[in-house]
Parts: C-alpha cells; sequence; structure tokens
C-alpha cells in the first residue's frame, strides 16, 4: 500500500495539489483586499469551498520547487479560481465560524 504524506522521501520529493497552494495565496491575498477576518478558522473555511469545487492537479516536486508548478497554469484557469476564491470569501465573510 502507498503512503503518501506532504513529508518529502529520501530523494526530496513531495506529492502537492498545485491548486492548494494556488488557493491559499489568493484566499489570504483577497481576504485583505476585502477587509475580512483572516484567522485561522476563516482562511480555512475558504479554502476548503474553494478546493471542493475544483479538480485535483497533483505534481511530484521536490520540496522547494512547487513555485515553478503554480506558474504553469494557464491565464484562465487563475480567472476562474479568482471567481471561486472572490464567491467563498464573501459566504465566509457573511457567515463566519469563529
Amino acid at each position: 500500500m502507498l503512503a503518501f504524506s506532504q513529508q518529502p522521501d529520501d530523494n526530496g520529493y513531495v506529492i502537492v495539489n498545485v491548486y492548494e497552494e494556488l488557493v491559499k495565496q489568493n484566499v489570504l491575498e483577497m481576504m485583505n483586499y476585502m477587509n475580512m477576518c483572516s484567522c485561522d478558522k476563516c482562511v480555512a473555511d475558504a479554502c476548503a469551498l474553494v478546493l471542493n469545487q475544483l479538480p485535483p492537479l497533483y505534481v511530484t516536486t521536490r520540496k522547494g520547487e512547487l513555485i515553478t508548478q503554480v506558474h504553469q497554469t494557464t491565464q484562465d484557469q487563475h480567472i476562474d479560481l479568482t471567481v471561486k476564491v472572490i464567491q467563498a470569501l464573501q459566504m465566509v465573510k457573511d457567515s463566519p465560524r469563529h
């Protein structure tokens, strides 16, 4: 049985969902722009809402090289992601669970 984790293996490789990293970055940036709570719970709720709408995009990469993978997403993917992030943030802002 394969066991996946965020910890690098002996060669320094990890399996990551590229969208997870993009969503986290966008959520934090947009929270500041929307002047809303950015506590851990609100960030996690917003990220979960967005990620549940996206297909997983897993890559194998060396720890620290993820930035290259993140920048390979298309402009359309960025626009779609931004729309989903704004919608999720509005939901969290309207009904915070903290």
